[in-house]
């Protein structure tokens, strides 16, 4: 059994969150102004993002969010570029690359092969 590597501050605030305020969350909102608890897909599949390797310990998120189709949005910056991950509500990802205000690509991400390194890579460069 492979031993589960150590989560940095942000990580372990992050998978908190998950665990003790979204999973809390009523399946049904009360209001149009509130939303529902994310799917079990979505909540595991952003625990996953949360785990994975290839998302660098010095990029924090600057907001995660619970969406309106009961899906995950995190979201990082550098700068002037963005990057949003959403986890929808079957687990899939979409991702967002912004700069500034101008959407740079918006790509559907396939679980079985996620490839975060490179958006993350992209995020931490400087062009």
């Amino acid at each position: 059994m492979k031993a589960e590597r150590s989560l940095s501050s942000w990580r372990a605030s992050a998978v908190d969150w998950i665990h003790n305020a979204v999973e809390q969350m009523p399946d049904t909102p009360s209001t149009s102004w509130h939303v529902a608890q994310p799917t079990l897909d979505a909540r595991r599949a952003a625990l996953e993002v949360l785990r994975e390797e290839s998302v660098p310990d010095d990029l924090v998120p600057i907001a995660m969010n619970v969406t309106h189709d009961r899906g995950v949005l995190i979201e990082w910056q550098n700068g002037d570029k963005e990057l949003d991950l959403e986890i929808l509500a079957d687990g899939e990802l979409e991702a967002s690359k912004w700069r500034g205000t101008d959407l740079v690509e918006e790509l559907p991400l396939q679980k079985s092969y996620w490839r975060l390194r490179p958006l993350f890579e992209w995020l931490a460069s400087s062009k």
